[in-house]
């Protein structure tokens, strides 16, 4: 009977104790559901705060042109032309969110209610008719819905990169053009980001002028541009740089499509980023140092030289590489010779304007020859600019020559023997 009353005893304290913690857990449990209703309640006044901070900071930056109203969607700001059915210029900010960002595309494309004349619609790019079988058939006109201010920026914010599927921030591209090299471009600007971890001004836009060739069968009578454009401003370097291409599958590297950003004002009549000051905004219009943008292992690389510099009849390797070439044709090609190498075989080689592996132009000088240099080329001729004359043979998809004398090769600016 003594134990009973014990094991009695000890049974309804367990068994208090075990009300207590299931207590205390459901204390815990709805402490920690109330800091999570907080958090996202945080995180939704922080993601608005964002979005409202930079239509702030691109109108403190200056709209490209006053003659138009300003359209604004979370995240950009565009000034639409209905006259060709597309935006001027589109206006956003690339933040370092996008690091953390997980926002996939939405595919979801719509007319932008805001444009009052009404934008461009999916009957301007494509006709979709239902099958008897269930789904649709699609007749395409040739041309991808390609993003101005593209989705991939808004990662960071479903709202935003909604916002980018509007017609209004789209325009006819060739999809060579923009699944090749533009969406290398809109990965070069984030690189940016990356590599910097600031947040980056962007304006793109396409080239637009009177008369315009129109997609045939648009029925809003949308232009088709030949050429686009996108303008880049880094605040912590106070650096800007700007890029022009064709519409067109691009064969060349996207940093030798990058152009001072005055010669894109010229070209369109906007003016980028006017409220910076006078001294900064000309300084940085008028010139750009491509080094300052490209990723560590790029550095040193250089543009191909201008043919306003080449000797007569001489090719740069952008012209050269454009251009088809027949085998064993003896030409003279000019740039910076970037990288060098001599093999344990005493093999020399030169890549000019472009590192190996992705070298443009390359130059061999095998160990034979070597000796009729009367200096060592792999040194001498690092970062200079050079013009070779020989036989350009494509090897591996490379244009390449075979010098086997100093007498092939001159320094650019000096009168070749």
């Amino acid at each position: 009977m003594k134990y009973a009353w014990i094991l009695a005893v000890l049974w309804i304290s367990a068994a208090g104790l075990q009300g207590q913690v299931s207590q205390q857990i459901e204390q815990l449990e709805a402490k920690r559901s109330a800091l999570a209703k907080q958090d996202e309640a945080w995180r939704d006044s922080l993601h608005r705060l964002k979005l409202d901070d930079i239509q702030h900071k691109l109108a403190q930056m200056g709209w490209p042109s006053a003659d138009t109203p300003v359209i604004s969607h979370p995240g950009f700001a565009l000034s639409y032309s209905e006259e060709h059915e597309q935006a001027r210029w589109v206006a956003h900010m690339v933040l370092t969110d996008i690091q953390e960002g997980n926002e996939g595309r939405t595919n979801k494309f719509m007319e932008d209610p805001k444009v009052a004349t009404g934008s461009a619609q999916e009957l301007d790019y494509f006709l979709k008719t239902p099958k008897p079988s269930g789904g649709y058939s699609y007749d395409g006109y040739g041309f991808d819905r390609g993003h101005l201010a593209p989705s991939a920026d808004f990662k960071w914010s479903a709202e935003a990169l909604a916002a980018s599927y509007f017609y209004s921030n789209m325009s006819p591209q060739r999809p060579g053009f923009n699944r090749g090299k533009w969406a290398r471009l809109e990965g070069f600007v984030r690189e940016n980001v990356y590599r910097f971890q600031t947040d980056l001004y962007v304006v793109t836009g396409p080239v637009l002028y009177e008369a315009m060739p129109k997609v045939e069968r648009s029925p809003n009578g949308m232009s088709l541009p030949d050429q686009y454009w996108k303008v880049v401003y880094n605040p912590l370097i106070g650096a800007g740089i700007a890029f022009l291409m064709p519409n067109q599958s691009l064969p060349n590297p996207v940093e030798w499509y990058a152009v001072p950003i005055d010669s894109i004002e010229t070209l369109t009549g906007f003016d980028f980023f006017s409220a910076l000051p006078d001294t900064l905004e000309q300084r940085m219009e008028a010139s750009f140092s491509l080094q300052q943008w490209l990723p560590e292992k790029q550095l040193g690389e250089a543009l191909p030289i201008k043919n306003s510099e080449l000797p007569e009849g001489a090719f740069n390797t952008k012209t050269l590489k454009d251009l088809y070439y027949e085998q064993e044709k003896e030409i003279t090609v000019c740039g910076t010779v970037v990288s060098t190498n001599k093999s344990k075989k005493g093999n020399v080689f030169l890549n000019l304007d472009k590192r190996f592996p992705n070298q443009v132009f390359s130059i061999s000088i095998w160990s034979s020859n070597v000796k009729n240099f009367s200096y060592a080329p792999e040194e001498e001729l690092m970062g200079q600019k050079i013009c070779v004359t020989g036989e350009v043979r494509d090897y591996n998809d490379t244009p390449s020559t075979n010098i086997s004398g100093e007498e092939q090769l001159f320094l650019l600016g000096e009168v070749p023997d």
